[in-house]
């Protein structure tokens, strides 16, 4: 049928409607991207999303140039959403504050693919492939290998990259020749989009690149398939016609659909045999087509035509009756209440346990090991970080292994506010474990009845702004780690305090899928201004992050760090004032190894309003129970993928003065015992 014939009649449709079929509501969803007038259907009994061919069963999906696929911008995904609603979606994914995908969240296909991560459906339902059951893995997944591409095609062009062939042949050498001329496609379009929010490198010329078009698609003329290759001559002839149509009018491109790996291991096959039957029984009964017209959004016209084929339609219906109460609530559980296990970020991280000791006549017991009574050792920092990066290779503990948490204090001296900690921490043995990082010259030692009686580390003299911070930081990491039942680990200041009691800071902490560590792209002279170039390549451009140094981590990540032998010498080298490695370091090496394991933000709240290169200090006249509850639950953000206002559990600077009024506010506020 052509766009324009209408003979059969139609309804216009731009999302929210609602379709009855057989008894069955099924909610239209506005979604371009694939095409521009492009919709999924949200089947309500089942809060199932048939999503079209917006996804598909394996690989990536096509954006179909010819009837308006795209991720040039567009007004919907400006107007729909706020910067701050934008971030806290990306989040989900663990994307955090990224200003590039920000920007690529402002486009259709990302916008819409947000859109479905916000729906939070319980199957996804692809035309073409199997049925998925783990639709926000798949989903996230659709978006990092978007978000990878576009990162290698942007490393491969500040390595000197300049025509269509230089960029496909580093980018895609690892895929068939065969699907090159696909590539080519998928290369251009990201190289626009990396255009429009002016990453490209100054001495890239687009119009030399515009010009490589035409010759590149010639030299793979030779890979043209023989006749009873039907599809692939197509494709070539199609992408030739492309490319004579681009370097005339300098149009869009056709999105590439090469698949990448599986976002989830646990996805099986979903045998649909048992349809067949009733598919054909229903097809006499039920035939449903859905024609979408004229769509305009915000002074855009949209004319697309959509058709929902009557076996989806026979499917949802099916699926209705398949999926009773009992699997709807397994699902559900599972989103909500289910914990990931971590996989290392790297295998080569994996070391064998073997014992640190020889023989000798000193006794040691298991417990020895797992958990070190004494904090003080002679280990130098070397040995220290081989020593805390060993993981052992069977998951299961041989000890009843109760997960704690670890609080890092780096500090200069004494803590001022310790008789406040003390009582967060009263009554709650066994679930944490506390380390103190100090100059080598305090020696002050705690009474021996505070929960801060010989937790001092081992420490070395450390500078605000020099690699030494995060020397510091590391040492305390590492210090942690000797503890196999440490699994979170907070890093504070002799300024902070805490924002909850124990219990819901603890909970909050062991049942969240991601580690919490500010990580963004700033554009200014504070984010990539300091960026030196000697850096690269181990560290390009589009790598570096800026951060806040008060982190909260997993084991795994934590393990990563203390392993690093690649960017922390880069860091500690080239990153000098004005570079400070402590806003950068952990901030872009957590980015690059374990970026799924991130939220991108940060648990501690602190006051950057006043301007200057230190937070706000607040004193005694300060500190107020609306203030602190303003703190509290006075910010949105996503927490294990769902929204809350509990975003920050920590807060600092508090000046010792602050100590009395925080004394008497904690018993009724946060729940300490007075």
């Amino acid at each position: 049928m052509m766009t324009d014939d209408w003979s059969l009649g139609y309804t216009s449709v731009s999302g929210g409607e609602d379709i009855c079929v057989g008894g069955q509501r099924l909610n239209v969803v506005f979604a371009p991207g694939h095409t521009d007038g492009h919709v999924a259907l949200l089947h309500v009994n089942t809060h199932s999303l048939i999503v079209g061919d917006h996804c598909v069963g394996q690989g990536s999906a096509v954006l179909d140039i010819t009837s308006g696929g795209n991720m040039t911008a567009c007004d919907c995904g400006a107007a729909s959403m706020s910067t701050s609603e934008l971030l806290e979606e990306m989040r989900i994914c663990g994307r955090g504050s990224d200003s590039s995908y920000l920007l690529a969240a402002g486009h259709e296909y990302f916008h819409s693919t947000y859109k479905f991560l916000d729906l939070s459906p319980h199957v996804l339902i692809p035309m073409h492939g199997r049925v998925n059951l783990w639709p926000k893995h798949m989903l996230c997944g659709y978006l990092k290998n978007r978000r990878s591409r576009e990162a290698s095609i942007l490393k491969a062009i500040e390595s000197g990259a300049e025509t269509l062939y230089d960029i496909v042949s580093k980018v895609y050498a690892e895929v068939d020749r065969r699907f090159w001329i696909a590539a080519g496609s998928n290369v251009r379009l990201h190289v626009d989009h990396l255009a429009q929010q002016n990453k490209l490198p100054k001495g890239f010329s687009l119009e030399s690149f515009s010009g490589s078009l035409v010759e590149f698609a010639e030299k793979f003329g030779k890979y043209e398939p023989n006749e009873e290759s039907g599809t692939r001559n197509s494709q070539f002839r199609s992408f030739k016609r492309h490319v004579d149509s681009v370097s005339s009018s300098g149009g869009g491109w056709h999105a590439l659909a090469i698949p990448f790996s599986n976002y989830n291991p646990l996805i099986k096959p979903v045998n649909l045999d048992e349809l067949k039957s009733s598919t054909e029984t229903m097809m006499k009964k039920c035939k449903i087509t859905v024609f979408v017209k004229e769509l305009s959004l915000r002074g855009f016209h949209i004319t697309s035509t959509i058709i929902i084929c009557f076996s989806i339609a026979s499917l949802v219906v099916f699926l209705a009756m398949y999926m009773n109460e009992h699997v709807r609530k397994f699902l559900v559980s599972e989103e909500i209440y289910y914990i990931p296990q971590f996989l290392p970020c790297n295998s080569s991280s994996l070391l064998p346990l073997s014992s640190q000791f020889s023989n000798s006549s000193v006794s040691l017991s298991l417990k020895d090991w797992v958990a070190p009574k004494e904090l003080w050792h002679s280990m130098s920092d070397d040995e220290l970080m081989w020593r805390a990066s060993m993981l052992p290779r069977i998951e299961e503990y041989p000890y009843n292994r109760t997960p704690k948490v670890a609080f890092m204090f780096l500090s200069k001296g004494r803590l001022p506010l310790a008789p406040l900690w003390e009582k967060f921490f009263k009554g709650y043995e066994g679930l944490y474990s506390i380390y103190h990082h100090t100059s080598p010259e305090f020696t002050q030692e705690a009474p021996q009845s505070s929960v801060f009686y010989k937790r001092r580390i081992p420490s070395k003299p450390t500078q605000w702004g020099r690699s030494t911070m995060i020397d510091a930081e590391r040492r305390l990491l590492a210090n942690a780690l000797l503890d196999f039942s440490n699994e979170r680990f907070v890093l504070l200041s002799e300024t902070c305090i805490p924002l909850f009691n124990f219990t819901t800071i603890y909970n909050y902490l062991i049942n969240s899928n991601q580690s919490f560590q500010g990580s963004f792209d700033d554009p200014r002279s504070m984010g990539r201004g300091r960026y030196n170039k000697l850096m690269h390549p181990t560290i390009s451009l589009s790598d570096w992050r800026k951060g806040s140094q008060w982190f909260e981590i997993h084991r795994k990540i934590a393990v990563e760090i203390v392993s690093d032998m690649t960017y922390y010498p880069v860091f500690r080298d080239h990153c000098r004032p004005p570079c400070y490695t402590d806003e950068h370091y952990f901030a872009t090496l957590v980015t690059k190894n374990c970026p799924e394991l991130n939220s991108n933000r940060s648990i501690t709240w602190v006051d950057w309003s006043r301007g200057g290169s230190h937070p706000a200090t607040f004193v005694r006249n300060d500190v107020s129970e609306a203030f602190l509850n303003q703190i509290r639950h006075g910010f949105n953000c996503t927490y294990n993928g769902f929204l809350t206002t509990m975003c920050f559990l920590f807060a600092r600077k508090f000046h010792p003065n602050t100590l009395q009024p925080l004394l008497r506010i904690a018993p009724g506020l946060l729940g300490f015992d007075p």
